[in-house]
């Protein structure tokens, strides 16, 4: 691909459109074939959503000239992603004598018989807007400053430039891990249950022990509320004695 000798493209390095860029804005653009041969042009652009193009492509006859019309779209101009520079390529050749239809024809040209013309795109924003623009532009760049002053973060693995295992292998250490902590649930698990069982018998224990307590209590309390019989006393039976001689002497008087 060669540049273009084939076409004069106007204007000859930048296509310039007026803001303030709130509705389509027009530019326009000609293409003059310089020979006497048919030659078929073709339009690129880098952006082509942004920029509707009429025509892009068709057959310029001898020594004729076509003009194209280029609309930009609406954009912010305070946004500063659409402020970005874009350009135009135009691409000439000439017509093949066999030719029968245009797409066709580009598909059989070979890259050296295609040549090339590029334009750059100019905004010309006014200044108010431009000013209201790079303010807006210089406070984001404020902004990004005060990003950048916030404390880093602490590294991981992946910043400390250490490589990083497989994914495989992390796979099979996530379940060589989950598998260990499942074990040790299951463990825990009968551990509990084992106590449970444990504490169950121990207080069926202590319940029996509490009922044969009660028990000997109540036997101990019924004996120990019986009546007991009061020990004669020396006076007592020496009472009974002299009562006993008495009668035995009355009656040996009668007898």
């Amino acid at each position: 691909m060669s540049i273009g000798t084939l076409i004069t493209v106007e204007p000859r390095h930048e296509l310039k459109f007026k803001g303030p860029f709130k509705e389509p804005t027009p530019a326009t653009m000609s293409l003059t074939n310089r020979t006497d041969k048919r030659v078929c042009f073709k339009v690129k652009t880098t952006a082509p959503k942004k920029y509707c193009v009429k025509p892009t492509t068709g057959i310029l006859e001898a020594n004729s000239t076509v003009y194209i019309l280029v609309n930009l779209q609406p954009f912010d101009v305070n946004d500063p992603l659409e402020t970005v520079k874009h350009k135009f390529q135009i691409q000439s050749a000439v017509v093949p004598e066999e030719f029968t239809n245009l797409d066709n024809v580009w598909k059989e040209l070979a890259p050296e018989e295609i040549q090339d013309w590029k334009l750059k795109c100019f905004l010309d924003i006014p200044t108010q807007l431009k000013e209201i623009a790079e303010k807006k532009v210089s406070e984001q760049g404020t902004s990004a400053e005060r990003l950048d002053a916030t404390p880093p973060k602490i590294k991981n693995e992946a910043d400390s430039g250490e490589p990083s295992p497989p994914i495989e292998q992390r796979l099979v250490e996530a379940e060589r891990r989950a598998a260990e902590e499942l074990k040790r649930l299951r463990e825990e698990i009968s551990r509990v249950t084992q106590e449970n069982v444990k504490m169950r018998e121990e207080c069926s224990k202590l319940k029996r022990s509490a009922a044969i307590g009660e028990s000997k209590a109540d036997n101990f309390a019924r004996i120990h509320t019986q009546p007991i019989a009061q020990p004669m006393t020396y006076t007592t039976l020496i009472f009974f004695v002299l009562i006993a001689v008495f009668f035995g002497y009355i009656i040996a008087k009668i007898y």
